[in-house]
């Protein structure tokens, strides 16, 4: 009886290691001329199985007063994030909160690169422009 507890207890322990060794963490960058990305997808274990978290960084010295964003995906038609208010940040970066199971690694193993589209208002005048990000893998 000892036996068959301490090989239950041995098995049931190689299976949570071997479980947690197969959670990623995956990076993607993109760059346009006037903003720098980053898009990370953690894996985690639990009813939650990933989160996404969204870094976008202006490049201009300009006061921006607007941004909206678009990020492009394969299984939705897009989720949006807006900020607005009288100015980025003062270090010109917007961290999004994370956007929890939304399949993202589902799309990233069927060879996806996410784009987003941003648009944002300088002195009253708008420009577009779209950042593709790409694995670092």
């Amino acid at each position: 009886m000892k036996q068959l507890l301490m090989l239950m207890i041995l098995f049931v322990t190689l299976l949570s290691a071997c479980s947690n060794d197969r959670l990623q963490t995956i990076t993607f960058h993109g760059e346009t001329e006037n903003w720098n990305g980053e898009l990370v997808i953690k894996q985690v274990s639990g009813d939650i199985y990933e989160e996404v978290y969204i870094t976008l960084e202006y490049l201009g010295d300009e006061e921006v007063s607007l941004v909206q964003t678009r990020l492009e995906t394969p299984w939705l038609e897009a989720l949006d994030a807006l900020t607005s208010g009288d100015r980025l940040p003062e270090n010109n970066v917007i961290e999004y909160p994370p956007y929890k199971n939304h399949r993202f690694i589902h799309a990233h193993e069927d060879g996806y690169d996410f784009e987003m589209d941003i648009v944002w208002t300088v002195n009253n005048q708008s420009s577009k422009e779209v950042l593709i990000f790409t694995s670092d893998e």
